[in-house]
């Protein structure tokens, strides 16, 4: 399962506007961070995984789902006659 977690602007010092974390059987076993826009493993046997083109692949797809966010975000408040 991956979780996304994410803010409107950097509401709190130190937090990233968007994060993810993906969890197997309890597990975290990857994490995104848009600070910096890295995913990173949070397991050894991952680190296979993560090799080559596979993994830039699921970089890329995080970076979209934080583009969408962020404009799903900005229409929820617009909605909702909340401002910045």
């Amino acid at each position: 399962m991956t979780t996304y977690t994410g803010l409107n602007g950097q509401a709190v010092p130190g937090t990233p506007e968007n994060s993810a974390e993906t969890t197997l059987d309890e597990q975290q076993i990857d994490y995104y961070d848009s600070d910096t826009g890295t995913l990173s493993t949070k397991q050894d046997w991952m680190k296979e995984f993560a090799s080559g083109d596979r993994w830039k692949k699921y970089t890329e797809i995080r970076e979209q789902v934080q583009q969408i966010y962020k404009i799903n975000i900005t229409i929820l408040m617009q909605l909702f006659g909340h401002s910045d």
